[in-house]
């Protein structure tokens, strides 16, 4: 299969994009779908002393709960899900995806122990895998390249945005929740204070899930590039894969750096409001706005910069750049 398209004309190429206020919605929809996510999936650094004292776990049972029970799937899971947003509809793919871990949030908050909290923690690392692999397709169809590192920047901002949250809204929620005694609620029963903060940033998710039904699926950009050529066959594995092996010095950078950077950013947002906690004796509140504060305003100021610059920096492919002839 030749995966070279032939170059469109300045019409075709205009009439076959969406208008741009309909793709900055969808945008925008995303944007806030990867802010509930970071929300949710960092919320429990905030809850580090309270169930570690509830569950009698170390520094080392509560990693496993923060990194290694989310990643488990998280990371796995994200090639077939890929494939699967190559096949299916992937709105739909997104709202399920949203569904499931707002309600795997909700249920971390019913956790009897370490075992049903690992359990609800990967639920909630499966959910995820879901939004960024279909956000990232849905996106490519609705921007030029010219434009697309813009736009891929406002998206992939909510990842700083949703941390910045978590730990400066969090903080304050947990500071104040965690001091009051155990809560019952309708239905649920008796719950421990610290698990309050797992309904409260969890359910709100299914609304932005039900908000997701606004969004139209875009049309395939391969999809009008194939008719041109009368070619309808999507890539394969095999393929894909080929084209990382011509080009594998460019995606081991890529993978190595992105790894890194996970690493540093994430011992940062996870252990850095317990650091000024337990070396410089800050309140929670106070600790977690600290930390937020610099990832929301520095992290989503540097994202943005990249997508403009990118965008600055972008040049047409040249015919020798096709994927795979």
């Amino acid at each position: 299969m030749n995966l070279s398209s032939k170059p469109l004309s300045n019409e075709q190429e205009k009439s076959s994009w969406p208008s741009e206020p309909a793709a900055w919605y969808t945008v925008g929809l995303l944007f806030v779908a990867y802010t509930f996510s970071f929300v949710d999936r960092f919320i429990l650094t905030l809850l580090i002393e309270p169930i570690k004292q509830d569950f009698n776990l170390s520094d080392t049972g509560v990693s496993l709960l923060i990194g290694f029970a989310f990643v488990i799937f998280y990371t796995f899971l994200g090639i077939p899900i890929g494939r699967l947003a190559d096949r299916v509809n992937r709105r739909n793919l997104i709202v399920a995806g949203i569904t499931l871990w707002s309600c795997m949030t909700a249920l971390c908050g019913m956790a009897r122990g370490f075992g049903s909290l690992f359990v609800a923690r990967i639920g909630v690392g499966v959910g995820e895998a879901a939004l960024s692999p279909a956000a990232y397709s849905m996106i490519a169809d609705l921007f030029p390249p010219k434009k697309l590192g813009k736009a891929l920047s406002v998206y992939t901002a909510g990842a700083f945005v949703g941390v910045g949250l978590a730990l400066i809204v969090g903080g304050l929620v947990v500071g104040s929740v965690t001091s009051s005694p155990e809560m019952v609620l309708p239905i649920i029963g008796t719950i421990r204070s610290w698990q309050a903060p797992f309904f409260i940033v969890g359910l709100p998710g299914l609304l932005v899930a039900a908000l997701m039904y606004t969004v139209r699926e875009p049309e395939r950009r391969e999809n009008k590039l194939n008719s041109i050529e009368g070619d309808h066959e999507a890539v394969t594995l095999k393929e894909a894969f080929a084209y990382i092996g011509l080009r594998w010095k460019v995606y081991l950078a890529h993978f190595f750096g992105f790894a890194l950077l996970g690493v540093s950013s994430n011992v940062l947002f996870v252990w850095g409001p317990h650091i000024l906690m337990r070396s410089f004796g800050l309140p929670i509140g106070e600790a977690g706005a600290s930390i937020g504060i610099i990832v929301l305003t520095f992290g989503t100021m540097g994202l943005l910069a990249g997508g403009i610059m990118s965008c600055l920096l972008y040049t047409s492919p040249s015919p020798r750049d096709g994927l795979l002839s």
